[in-house]
């Protein structure tokens, strides 16, 4: 038995029946729910229901003879009977969407879609404005942004940018660079006492420490996201924290303080896609976005008096 489904000959007797695991259509509801954690993010990823999802790993549940995952505080996570199954799974699906993407870079008509999942700061203020300038080829890859702020591992994406080097999964790494932060104000607005900041969860990031810290005081009101942020901030005309790439004065602010704050970012992707040119070309698009970004936050440059 060749392929993902060699690893079911590898599983205690007891674990699945006669009827094993048919097909790859049945494999691709394992993955999507191990990537998304939740039966309505596996719906979106498979683009269907998630009445059809449970179905599908009732079905798989009876034909392994144990169910496939279990229920916990972090959502459904792969029960030890599938793991194996999963990994082989999943590395079969990244190396099929590699296989995908390099056939479509070969012919003339072929696309390939690249979903990358990032702090929506990151995307809005520095990758869209610069795609019309960049090396991606519109007519060969589609680019999907996806909001993303907390959490570790891919889940349904295929690049993520991050605050934080993951710690799990079988992921390529590489660190993109040091981006700063400080406190800004709109260029007509009052400082005073009063701030505006980040929700709770981000109380402990370095940025929201620089708000606190400067004005003595929880903010006046909270957003989830650095683009709200920037939107509330020019809609109250109150101070906050944001990343000095979002900050600079053609962008309608002005810095209010010297206290900076920095923060490594970085990029990940599975393994399995190594060699996949549409993830190679995205790449090299984001990389380059991040050497420019932090050329001109250089005190040589001026940048880090934004």
């Amino acid at each position: 038995m060749a392929g993902p489904f060699a690893v079911l000959t590898r599983m205690p007797a007891w674990k699945w029946k006669e009827a094993p695991v048919e097909s790859w259509d049945d494999l691709r509801f394992l993955v999507a729910l191990s990537k998304a954690g939740s039966m309505t993010g596996a719906a979106r990823i498979l683009k269907t229901s998630v009445a059809t999802v449970s179905r599908r790993l009732d079905r798989l549940a009876e034909e392994l003879g144990t169910e496939p995952f279990v229920k916990t505080a972090q959502g459904w996570q792969p029960s030890p009977a599938v793991e194996g199954l999963i990994k082989v799974a999943t590395d079969f699906d990244g190396q099929l969407k590699r296989e995908m993407n390099t056939q479509a870079a070969l012919g003339e008509d072929g696309r390939a879609t690249v979903r990358i999942g990032c702090p929506p700061g990151i995307s809005s203020f520095m990758l869209i404005p610069t795609l019309n300038e960049s090396e991606i080829d519109s007519t060969r890859i589609n680019i999907e942004f996806h909001d993303r702020v907390f959490g570790e591992g891919l889940g349904h994406d295929d690049i993520v940018i991050a605050f934080e080097r993951p710690t799990v999964g079988r992921l390529v790494t590489r660190k993109l660079g040091t981006l700063g932060f400080s406190i800004f104000c709109h260029e007509d607005g009052n400082v005073g006492p009063e701030w505006v900041g980040l929700t709770e969860a981000h109380d402990t990031s370095g940025s929201m420490k620089l708000g606190l810290e400067h004005f003595q005081r929880p903010p006046l009101i909270r957003v989830e996201t650095f683009l709200s942020l920037s939107t509330l901030m020019s809609v109250s005309r109150l101070p906050g924290p944001l990343p000095l790439f979002a900050g600079r004065a053609k962008r309608g602010y002005r810095r209010i303080t010297d206290a900076e704050y920095r923060s490594n970012f970085w990029l990940f992707y599975h393994e399995s896609r190594r060699g996949d040119p549409a993830i190679d070309q995205t790449i090299r698009w984001i990389v380059s976005c991040f050497s420019r970004v932090e050329r001109d936050e250089t005190p040589d440059n001026g940048g880090a008096k934004a």
